[in-house]
């Protein structure tokens, strides 16, 4: 009897002592990746436009007309769209690339788009800025 109660007692030890280091969280099964879609077409106001509308057209930046920063205000497509337009001015501030590589015309100035945003207004502007 005694020699039962210390195997058990010891397989207890042995199981506290390999399970006191496990997180509930690490043991949840992860959340797949949310996929990148670029296969289709792009269009300002279904994929460009909540992206600009999150990062860029926001207070201090590129809202107010003149007084917009960098003097575009992307607040509306015709704004968004004539940056595009202007070759030195959306792609490659958001490339980090062109004329200005390395300054503060790099977009946005806080925090960063995703490789996800930055391919789908790449596209959205190669295949000729629909609105």
């Amino acid at each position: 009897m005694k020699k039962t109660i210390l195997s058990v007692a010891g397989l207890s030890i042995i199981l506290a002592i390999g399970c006191r280091n496990d997180n509930f969280t690490n043991m949840q099964p992860k959340a797949a990746p949310v996929p990148c879609d670029t296969t289709g077409a792009m269009s300002f106001a279904t994929n460009v436009a909540p992206i600009i509308n999150t990062n860029c057209a926001v207070s201090g930046c590129h809202v107010g007309g003149a007084s917009a920063a960098g003097g575009y205000d992307f607040t509306t497509y015709a704004g968004v769209k004539s940056a595009t337009l202007h070759g030195d001015a959306l792609l490659p501030a958001i490339n980090h690339s062109g004329p200005n590589s390395g300054s503060t015309s790099w977009m946005p100035l806080v925090g960063s788009l995703t490789s996800c945003d930055i391919a789908i207004i790449n596209k959205w502007a190669n295949n000729g800025v629909a609105p």
